[in-house]
């Protein structure tokens, strides 16, 4: 089946994420998210990307949080079998692929 072979394969991506923001992975995401941040507050990159301090602070907002909501979602479904999915956990694991696109402004 097509469709549990693409929920079994997003399962697996989340007890990947897990296990690399277990062992490591959480220390360099947050370097490259502090790193993004001193970026775009530079004024001198705030008048190149045409951003206002709100614009800045938004995106601050939503980077600080992003790979913690992925994490958590990760967490939700991890231990679901794809074989035998309930509708609730079908949402759920909808809800962990739409974490990915969050990050658009």
């Amino acid at each position: 089946n097509t469709e549990e072979s693409a929920y079994e394969l997003i399962i697996i991506i989340a007890n990947s994420y897990i296990s690399v923001y277990d062992n490591g992975g959480q220390g360099h995401l947050d370097a490259i998210t502090a790193e993004i941040i001193a970026t775009i507050s530079d004024p001198d990159n705030m008048v190149e990307f045409n951003l206002t301090q709100t614009e800045v602070d938004e995106i601050s907002s939503k980077l600080g949080t992003y790979f913690e909501d992925i994490y958590t979602q990760a967490e939700v479904i991890k231990d679901y079998d794809s074989s035998n999915l309930t509708n609730a956990e079908i949402l759920e694991i909808e809800d962990f692929i739409a974490q990915f696109g969050e990050l658009y402004f």
